[in-house]
């Protein structure tokens, strides 16, 4: 409790007042607290969706919904999260899709028996990988 000087111990009010401010000083180091470890929570969501470590972030993020219910960033990106889960094997299957079609190709192009035509493996340019050099550079060597 406060000591202030003159303080009349028969004074009810002041000590009703240093009690009332004592007791916001207690809530504010809790809600203080509180948003530290929202923010922690946060961070390290967000480290670990950027490490695509998927599982440990959606544990973090419905941690941190739980703990502000108002807040509408962890509940964005656990469906983030969500999305890029479903995604995953989509993905996936695509790239070794694209590694098996790269690796015939590769093999075809050794045994000189890719031929010029339509049916040409790299001109496919593997759909799931547009962007990708590789292909475009093994088909001008073929030419």
């Amino acid at each position: 409790m406060w000591k202030l000087p003159g303080l009349k111990p028969s004074e009810d009010y002041p000590k009703t007042k240093i009690a009332e401010i004592d007791k916001l000083f207690a809530e504010n180091a809790k809600l203080k607290a509180r948003e530290d470890q929202y923010n922690k929570m946060i961070a390290d969501g967000d480290k670990l969706f950027g490490e695509k470590s998927y599982e440990g972030a959606k544990g973090l993020f419905t941690q941190a919904s739980q703990l502000k219910t108002e807040e509408k960033y962890p509940k964005i990106r656990s469906l983030r999260l969500i999305r890029s889960l479903l995604i995953l094997p989509v993905r996936k299957a695509l790239d070794d899709k694209y590694k098996g079609i790269i690796a015939n190709a590769d093999k075809l192009l050794v045994a000189k028996t890719l031929r010029s035509g339509p049916d040409r493996v790299f001109q496919c340019r593997c759909q799931s990988n547009r962007q990708e050099q590789y292909p475009q550079r093994q088909d001008r060597r073929d030419r």
